[in-house]
């Protein structure tokens, strides 16, 4: 019981953090995420053939790079879809989202009218959320 309430403490904290950031600030951090995995994926393949080319003592030519640059960018797309890149960095509103399902609240009456308002308003729900936080950071106090 300890666990899952450590766990579950582990989320809210989570959400929290997640809510602090501003949308824009932590959605381009998060497309920076994916443009750094692109580049690594795309890189470290292209690196691994040009020495296989290398120790096959393939000459240096376009062809040669271009088919190198082709098989590279197909294994990143590959790598891309397979590890699902872009769900591992959701924007702000599908993390919160991700982490509120996960959640088990304290004060559930609190929630559930989080929820419902949240349905009604879902334009306000940054603003919706950092009310329920604050309520139910009361709870984490005792």
């Amino acid at each position: 019981m300890k666990n899952i309430k450590s766990v579950n403490s582990q989320i809210f904290r989570d959400i929290v953090a997640v809510s602090k950031q501003k949308e824009l600030e932590f959605n381009n951090g998060q497309d920076g995420a994916i443009i750094l995995s692109l580049l690594v994926m795309f890189f470290t393949p292209f690196l691994l053939l040009n020495e296989v080319r290398q120790f096959l003592q393939i000459d240096y030519s376009f062809a040669a790079m271009a088919s190198i640059a082709v098989v590279s960018l197909i294994l990143t797309v590959i790598l891309y879809k397979v590890f699902k890149i872009s769900q591992k960095f959701a924007d702000k509103e599908t993390l919160l989202n991700s982490l509120l399902s996960m959640y088990v609240p304290n004060n559930k009456a609190e929630f559930e009218r989080f929820k419902v308002e949240t349905r009604n308003e879902p334009t306000h729900f940054f603003e919706l959320i950092n009310e329920w936080i604050s309520t139910e950071k009361l709870t984490y106090a005792k």
